[in-house]
């Protein structure tokens, strides 16, 4: 029965039904293991987006921080936030809170920046190029993300100061 749950609903064309049928699938104690799934896929064909992101949020809560399953949940909100909300400021918040977790998430860091140059929040972007210098070894890349942050910081006002000091590092 819980594989076709949500399935004959989506043939007959409702898709809020099916949508009904797993979640409370979801919430049975003896739901299969990949309901969660089945639903967030739904929920993103039906373009419930607000939904979705309030569910990732709702099963990644019980979740130890630092665990692969949060990680994955917290980096697909945040895309989520970002990409289909335009909530772009609370998409960089929940990528800061993963790095804060896991300073190595490659995935986080690039979401993050994202997030930051999506929102216009050059403060924020420069302070985050500066921390990418710091796990960057190629010189040049460095050099190249230093000049960045110099051209951020002259957009912002009495940044000429911070522009010249980034430039002299």
């Amino acid at each position: 029965k819980g594989p076709l749950v949500g399935a004959n609903w989506i043939t007959i064309g409702d898709a809020a039904g099916a949508i009904e049928a797993l979640t409370q699938l979801v919430a049975c104690d003896a739901a299969p293991g990949d309901a969660r799934a089945r639903l967030a896929k739904l929920l993103e064909q039906a373009g419930s987006f607000d939904d979705l992101a309030q569910r990732l949020l709702e099963w990644r809560a019980p979740l130890p921080a630092g665990s692969p399953e949060a990680l994955r949940l917290d980096l697909r909100r945040a895309q989520i936030l970002r990409d289909r909300l335009d909530r772009r400021a609370e998409a960089a918040c929940v990528e800061r809170e993963i790095l804060s977790q896991q300073r190595g998430s490659q995935e986080a860091r690039d979401g993050l920046e994202a997030s930051l140059r999506a929102s216009g929040d050059l403060a924020g972007l420069a302070e985050h190029l500066a921390s990418r210098e710091t796990y960057e070894a190629d010189p040049q890349v460095r050099a190249a993300l230093a000049i960045e942050r110099a051209a951020l910081f002259e957009q912002l006002p009495d940044g000429q100061e911070r522009a010249r000091l980034a430039l002299e590092q």
